[in-house]
């Protein structure tokens, strides 16, 4: 595979005017074999662009060659020493790597030149709401809001560590002001979305639709607004989410049982309902609750026999499965 680098590149990558040169031209585009030779290249040419050497890092991750990416990220603090996130990347690298101290000695040395960087504050909030240091999360959220009250971050940040903490009402409190600073915020939205659907509350819905309004291919929003209409016994609303996800992701498992749990037990389709259980079996064949509501599927649509022959497949398959062992005592 050939790698083609433009000097539209170099403009992109540089952010600055001393790349103003013209991109239209075709003898100024350049065939690499690999995406390295051409990072390479740009490198060669502008060496004090900062974000080229964080480009190269996120190569090196992708090839899993890690000491190497650490090492790019340091080039790009030492050609730019002032830019935050290159702290906050390279302690995010060393957090993945389980390298904690490392990755906290990144960020506190960070803030001790930097004392009022949001970014580098709300990373580390965000590594203590991980390792649940909920209080540090939270006081470290606080930090970042001294020095931006309207930061939607920080108020998710302290919204994540209420819920951890179980504070359900701060924790909405919390995420309902990150919204109102950012109405984009999809996490945020997710996050009420879910509290209120665990309460069945007839605000969750707003708050998935919210979510779907910012990433329309989120099958997350959409299978949390099925399920609580599914909860709600409002079944053509439920189905509608479902077949959304199936739109997207036409190999969704828990949406064809979804959807054919509405079709059984809420609009006792049983044929349609069999269909569908069948098709999330087949999907994931370690889904014996699907298997298992192939064989109730028969079994209410007077096809015992075959309900029972689907019984014991299920348990042949998992002989302490109980759906399956009580669906037996019922047709013997």
């Amino acid at each position: 595979m050939k790698y083609i680098t433009f000097l539209l590149a170099i403009v992109f990558y540089s952010c600055s005017s001393d790349s103003a040169v013209s991109s239209d031209k075709e003898d100024n585009i350049i065939e690499y074999e690999t995406a390295y030779d051409s990072i390479n290249a740009l490198i060669k040419a502008k060496p004090d662009k900062a974000s080229l050497y964080v480009y190269r890092s996120e190569l090196r991750q992708n090839d899993k060659e890690f000491e190497l990416a650490l090492g790019d990220l340091d080039r790009a603090i030492e050609v730019d020493s002032l830019n935050d996130n290159w702290y906050v990347l390279k302690s995010e690298l060393l957090f993945d790597l389980k390298r904690f101290k490392e990755s906290k000695d990144v960020l506190d040395n960070a803030i001790f030149k930097a004392p009022g960087s949001v970014p580098l504050i709300l990373k580390k909030s965000e590594m203590y709401l991980i390792t649940g240091d909920l209080q540090q999360c939270v006081s470290w959220a606080n930090a970042a809001l001294d020095f931006d009250v309207y930061n939607a971050e920080a108020y998710y940040l302290k919204g994540m560590a209420h819920k951890f903490g179980k504070d359900t009402v701060k924790a909405v409190t919390s995420f309902q002001t990150a919204v109102e600073q950012d109405i984009n915020h999809y996490e945020a939205y997710m996050q009420l979305a879910s509290l209120y659907a665990a309460e069945q509350h007839a605000l969750a819905p707003s708050y998935y639709t919210n979510a779907i309004r910012i990433d329309s291919s989120s099958t997350e929003a959409y299978y949390g607004r099925g399920l609580y209409y599914q909860n709600s016994e409002k079944a053509d609303k439920a189905m509608a989410d479902y077949q959304s996800i199936l739109d997207i992701d036409s190999n969704h498992v828990q949406a064809h049982y979804n959807m054919g749990y509405v079709k059984l037990l809420m609009l006792e389709e049983m044929d349609t309902a069999e269909v569908l259980f069948n098709k999330a079996f087949a999907l994931d064949s370690t889904y014996l609750n699907a298997l298992y509501m192939v064989g109730y599927s028969m079994e209410l649509n007077g096809r015992s026999l075959d309900a029972e022959k689907t019984y014991r497949e299920v348990l042949k398959l998992d002989p302490t499965h109980l759906l399956a062992a009580k669906g037996l005592n019922r047709l013997e």
